[in-house]
């Protein structure tokens, strides 16, 4: 076969070979001109296929609740539902209450002379309470500060006392006061100072002459 194109070429004439030469290469440009045509005109055709295209169209749609306003169309009521529990508080494992408790010690009506005098707190009910703080004061004095320290009394004047206890939660803030009444004596017996009497003096009556 490349003996027969071989013989082929070889018998063709000298200037036919020239001819033949020109003209391809006279033709490539035509052929790069209709090549960069057609893809022109394939991008004009994309580009109006897509200007032709219909766009969708997009709908605002309001919600509206019966007791509230109206939510924005932008806002999607499932988003609205998880920010609405996002904000919510969670219900504590525990009771908000105030623990109940009662004073043990003193007891109501006691007679006390022990230096310092340690109230002693019980808790009545054994339910899941969350913390709880206390103040005190004595007599209609100021109340004390908030804490779990233990409550001691120290110098107290003898006399009748009147305690009041105030416990407060630390989560609700609710608080209750609880009242216990004694009597304190003072362990210091006063010594009587002793007072001496002036001796009258003895004046010795003058002698007859």
């Amino acid at each position: 076969m490349l003996d027969r194109i071989k013989n082929w070429y070889h018998g063709i004439p000298e200037k036919k070979r020239w001819i033949d030469m020109v003209t391809a290469l006279l033709t490539i440009p035509v052929l790069l001109t209709v090549i960069i045509t057609n893809l022109g005109n394939l991008k004009k055709n994309d580009n109006k296929d897509a200007k032709e295209t219909p766009q969708p169209t997009i709908e605002r749609i309001i919600i509206r609740d019966s007791d509230g306003p109206a939510a924005s169309p932008t806002q999607s009521p499932v988003k609205e539902n998880q920010n609405i529990a996002n904000n919510s508080t969670p219900a504590p494992l525990c009771k908000a209450e105030p623990i109940p408790y009662e004073i043990a010690f003193p007891r109501e009506g006691d007679k006390i002379s022990i230096d310092p005098v340690c109230v002693s707190l019980r808790q009545i009910q054994n339910d899941n309470y969350c913390s709880s703080v206390w103040a005190y004061r004595i007599n209609e004095s100021s109340w004390s500060t908030y804490s779990d320290d233990p409550i001691c009394l120290y110098n107290m004047a003898s006399g009748l006392i009147k305690l009041e206890i105030s416990v407060k939660s630390t989560v609700s803030g609710d608080e209750k006061i609880s009242v216990r009444n004694f009597i304190y004596q003072n362990g210091s017996i006063p010594i009587p100072t002793p007072t001496l009497s002036p001796v009258p003096s003895v004046t010795s009556p003058p002698s007859g002459n």
